[in-house]
């Protein structure tokens, strides 16, 4: 194994413990503090387990973040690929950019309401927008796996506008609005600001390795 691709490797474990530790420290701070109210102590024996509801809501609000997980383990699992920088960006395209835009679409289009109440919005038919904007620019992430370089390349940079844009949003309606609910000010909005800035990175970097080798 190349030193450059036990750096990316590295640079990847940095970034996803950094995403799991600043979503930790970020979301206390920007969510509104409020007055603890007390409760009465209940007994260990009465306390209800974890329902299946509330474990798959957990799974879908926190989607992007496992399949940032499973990106950079299969990246490093498939050695088969190209370096690994060439591997993490296809799989960062088809896992955390393409499915979760997919995952997106899905709830803009058929579950307007929840995907509303999660955002902090109000139900609105501009989500029906949305959502075929997700669905767009998840099915194109998604293929563009099993595409050419330039092809990743230009969804790579549609991705980026699309999703930093969205994180100004989210920045905008934390300021404005206080709007501090999960779907704007949680996962969602770190991984508006992650993906699209590790994907242009990756993108560089194999571009300029893919020069470096035609020129020698």
């Amino acid at each position: 194994m190349r030193v450059r691709d036990l750096t990316f490797g590295a640079l990847a474990v940095v970034l996803l413990v950094g995403y799991i530790v600043v979503g930790q420290r970020v979301a206390p701070l920007l969510l509104p503090s409020a007055a603890a109210t007390p409760t009465p102590a209940r007994p260990t024996g009465n306390v209800p387990a974890p329902t299946i509801g509330g474990t798959i809501a957990f799974v879908l609000r926190n989607l992007p973040v496992f399949l940032f997980v499973a990106a950079i383990v299969l990246a490093g699992l498939n050695r088969s690929g190209g370096t690994i920088a060439e591997r993490l960006l296809a799989w960062i395209l088809l896992l955390p950019i393409g499915v979760t835009g997919l995952w997106a679409a899905v709830f803009h289009l058929f579950f307007p309401e929840i995907a509303a109440k999660d955002i902090g919005w109000e139900p609105s038919p501009f989500q029906f927008e949305v959502g075929m904007a997700d669905l767009a620019m998840g099915a194109a992430a998604c293929l563009s796996f099993w595409r050419s370089l330039d092809f990743k390349a230009a969804v790579v940079v549609i991705n980026a506008i699309f999703l930093l844009g969205d994180a100004i949003g989210h920045v905008g309606q934390m300021i404005v609005a206080g709007n501090f609910a999960p779907g704007n000010a949680g996962v969602p909005f770190l991984g508006d600001l992650i993906l699209p800035v590790l994907s242009l990175i990756l993108l560089i970097i194999v571009q300029r390795s893919e020069a470096a080798a035609r020129i020698s």
